[in-house]
């Protein structure tokens, strides 16, 4: 990921909730091809359950956003004989950006050479927070309101920031 930071605190098995926010605004094509990505990147590096479809817990109308998007994953289904959430979080990030990694074979059909499975949503600022157990739902804010969007306890935390 050349002329990318991340600081990525440990990530422990057994988190059962993925939380991620993204610092801008997404279209429904995009949440599609985010979940796309972190699924593609789960399954390459974990070999586990599939994750489930995407939770909005947050969407702010402006240019900055954030999206707050929660999975369900359960990271002790992985058939690895030691998994590495941690590499899948990295993988993910990567894929969220730029896509998944381009065909080198025709395997998948006729012209799919040089294409993507899943294409990225390009530049942004990702943060992905694990929990170890299902989260409440979030409360009702009134429109207008400033939202500043925490776990109440999570167990690790990335951090991303990338070309912005």
């Amino acid at each position: 990921m050349t002329g990318r930071h991340a600081t990525i605190p440990d990530a422990q098995n057994g988190f059962t909730h993925l939380h991620l926010t993204v610092h801008r605004c997404l279209t429904s094509d995009e949440i599609a091809r985010v979940s796309g990505c972190l699924g593609y990147a789960f399954t390459e590096v974990l070999r586990g359950d599939t994750l489930s479809d995407p939770e909005v817990l947050l969407q702010v109308f402006t240019a900055s956003g954030p999206t707050v998007i929660r999975y369900e994953y359960d990271t002790d289904s992985s058939t690895r004989s030691s998994p590495d959430p941690q590499a899948a979080l990295e993988k993910a990030a990567e894929y969220i950006m730029d896509g998944t990694p381009i065909r080198k074979t025709n395997r998948q059909g006729a012209g799919t050479q040089g294409t993507r499975l899943v294409k990225g949503i390009g530049a942004c600022r990702l943060a992905f927070t694990l929990d170890p157990a299902p989260s409440p739902d979030p409360e009702v804010i009134p429109a207008g309101d400033v939202v500043h969007v925490f776990p109440a306890q999570p167990s690790a935390v990335f951090t991303m920031t990338v070309r912005c």
